[in-house]
C-alpha cells in the first residue's frame, strides 16, 4: 500500500473515529440521563404520595383527637413508624412549641429551632435543606392550639446516586479520550513505521557507500513511492562505482602510460645521443659511415615523432577533443579508393592487399580521414609482426539490419589467445621485454579502437586458422531520419 493511501486512510479515520464516539457517548449518557430521571421522578412522587398520605392522616388524627396520637390508631403508626425507620427519617410533631410526638433517627435533625422560626414564621408549610438533610414543614391550627409536623429526610442517598452517574459518565467520556489516543498513535504507527523504515535503511546505505563499500545495493520490497527512490540510489551506487573503477583504471593507466613512455622513449633518445657524440669525436672515418650516423639519426628522429603524434592523438580523443567531421559515405567505395591508393606502397614493403567490391551500397555515418587511419594502423600492425618475406591481408564487407561488418584478416603469427583481449590496450605489446622498439609503440590499435568507439561501434580480434589475426569491425549504418539532422547541425 503506498504511503498517500495510508495517509488518507488514517487522516480519514481519525476524523471518523472521534464524531463516532462522541456519538456514542452522548447517546449513553442521554441514555442515563433519562433513566436517572426516570428513577428520581418515580422515587419522588412516590415519596411524595407517601409523605402526603401519611401527613394527610396525622392531620386527620390531629384534627379528631389531639390525645395520645402514638396510640389513637396503632395501624396508622405502625405504617408510619416502619414508612420512617425504612427511609431513615424523622418525624416530630409538637403542639404549641411543645413536642407530643417523634419517631425515627433523632441524629440527623441538624437544623436549630432559630433557623426553623426564621423559614416557618407566617408559613404553612414549606421545605428547608441543610447540608444533607431536607426538612418538610407543615403547620395545623385547631382550637387555637398550633400543631407543627417536622419531617426529617437524609438527602446524602440521593447524592450518592447522582454521584455515581456523574462518575460512570466521567468514566465513558475518559475511555473515550483513552481510545482516541490509542486509536491515533495506531493510525500514527501504521503510517510512521512504513516511512521511517525505509528512511532508516536509505541512511544505512548512504553510509555504507559514504565508507567505501561501493557494492552495497538495497532491496525493496514494497510497492510505494520509496521504491522508485531505492532503484535511484541503486542506480546511483552502479554510476558511482563504475566511475571510480574508471578512475583507478584511468589513474594505473597514466602510470603505465608514464612508465611505457620512458622506456620507449629512451631507447632511441639513447641511439641520438650516441650517434650525435659518435660524430662529435669524428668516430666515422669515411663520408659514407658518416652518412649511415645521419640516417640512423634521422630514421630515430621520424619514429618518435611519428610516436608522439599518435600519442597526442590518443590522448586529444581519450579527452573528447579530436575533431570528427561526419557524413554519409559509402563503405565499399571508401575501402576501393583506399586500397587503390595504398595496394603498391604496401607491395613493395611485403604486403599484399585483397578486396573486392561488391556494390552491396553499405551506408555508414563516419569521418573519412578517420576510417583511412584506423584501415591504417590495422594493416601496418600486421606489417610489422610479420615473420614471413610477405604477408596477405583480405578486407571483406557485410551488414545487418544496424551495423556495418568490415573483416580485416592476415596470414601472420596471431596473437596467444590469453593475450588477445589487451592487444588494444595502451601501449601493450606482445613483445613483454618491449626492447623491440621497430616493432611499435603500442599506440596504433589502442588509437583504432578509441576512433571506432568515438563513432558508436566496436572492434574484436580473433585468431584464425591455420595462422593469422582477423578484426572484425561493426560500425552503425546510416540512418535517414537521425544522422541527417546531425549533418544540418
Amino acid at each position: 500500500m503506498k504511503i498517500k493511501k495510508r495517509l488518507f486512510i488514517s487522516n480519514i479515520l481519525m476524523v471518523l473515529i472521534p464524531i463516532i464516539l462522541g456519538f456514542i457517548i452522548s447517546f449513553l449518557t442521554l441514555i442515563i440521563f433519562f433513566i436517572s430521571i426516570s428513577q428520581n421522578s418515580e422515587t419522588n412522587l412516590k415519596n411524595d404520595l407517601n409523605l402526603n398520605n401519611i401527613l394527610s392522616k396525622i392531620k386527620k388524627i390531629i384534627e379528631e383527637d389531639e390525645i395520645n396520637i402514638k396510640y389513637s390508631n396503632n395501624n396508622l403508626y405502625q405504617q408510619l413508624d416502619g414508612y420512617i425507620d425504612k427511609n431513615k427519617m424523622y418525624l416530630e410533631i409538637t403542639k404549641n412549641d411543645k413536642v407530643i410526638f417523634y419517631t425515627g433517627n433523632k441524629y440527623i435533625k441538624n437544623i436549630s429551632s432559630e433557623n426553623i422560626s426564621k423559614f416557618t414564621k407566617n408559613v404553612k408549610k414549606c421545605t428547608i435543606s441543610k447540608e444533607d438533610v431536607m426538612l418538610n414543614f407543615s403547620l395545623l391550627s385547631k382550637n387555637g392550639d398550633d400543631y407543627y409536623i417536622f419531617l426529617y429526610n437524609k438527602i446524602s442517598d440521593i447524592k450518592y446516586k447522582n454521584l455515581k452517574q456523574i462518575l460512570l459518565i466521567c468514566i465513558i467520556i475518559l475511555s473515550v479520550i483513552l481510545s482516541v489516543i490509542l486509536i491515533n498513535k495506531i493510525l500514527v504507527n501504521f503510517v510512521f513505521k512504513h516511512i521511517s523504515n525505509p528512511l532508516l535503511e536509505l541512511k544505512q546505505g548512504v553510509h555504507r557507500i559514504r565508507d567505501g563499500q561501493l557494492d552495497y545495493r538495497i532491496t525493496y520490497f514494497n510497492d510505494d513511492e520509496f521504491k522508485s527512490i531505492f532503484e535511484d540510489f541503486n542506480q546511483m551506487a552502479n554510476k558511482l562505482q563504475s566511475s571510480v573503477e574508471i578512475i583507478k583504471k584511468q589513474e594505473q593507466n597514466r602510470k603505465d602510460l608514464l612508465v611505457a613512455i620512458s622506456h620507449d622513449l629512451r631507447s632511441p633518445l639513447t641511439s641520438l645521443n650516441a650517434y650525435s657524440q659518435g660524430l662529435l669525436d669524428n668516430i666515422p672515418k669515411t663520408e659514407d659511415d658518416k652518412n649511415n650516423y645521419l640516417k640512423i639519426i634521422r630514421d630515430k628522429t621520424i619514429l618518435m615523432d611519428k610516436m608522439i603524434n599518435k600519442l597526442f592523438i590518443f590522448s586529444k580523443m581519450d579527452f573528447g577533443e579530436y575533431p570528427y567531421n561526419l557524413e554519409k559515405l559509402n563503405l565499399e567505395n571508401e575501402i576501393d579508393e583506399f586500397v587503390n591508393n595504398t595496394k603498391i606502397e604496401f607491395k613493395n614493403k611485403g604486403l599484399n592487399l585483397h578486396w573486392k567490391n561488391n556494390n552491396k551500397n553499405i551506408f555508414i555515418f563516419a569521418d573519412p580521414i578517420q576510417l583511412k587511419s584506423i584501415l591504417i594502423n590495422i594493416i601496418e600492425n600486421s606489417l610489422k609482426y610479420k615473420i614471413k618475406d610477405e604477408v596477405n591481408i583480405t578486407i571483406k564487407c557485410n551488414c545487418d539490419d544496424n551495423f556495418s561488418i568490415m573483416s580485416i584478416k592476415d596470414d601472420g603469427p596471431g596473437v596467444d589467445d590469453d593475450k588477445l583481449n589487451k592487444i588494444f590496450d595502451l601501449f601493450y605489446r606482445t613483445d613483454i621485454s618491449r626492447n623491440n622498439v621497430k616493432n611499435g609503440s603500442g599506440l596504433g590499435l589502442a588509437i583504432v579502437k578509441k576512433s571506432i568507439e568515438n563513432l558508436n561501434g566496436n572492434i574484436i580480434a580473433e585468431n584464425t586458422k591455420p595462422n593469422g589475426l582477423k578484426f572484425i569491425i561493426k560500425l552503425p549504418l546510416f540512418k535517414e531520419n537521425i544522422n541527417e539532422k546531425n549533418i544540418n547541425n
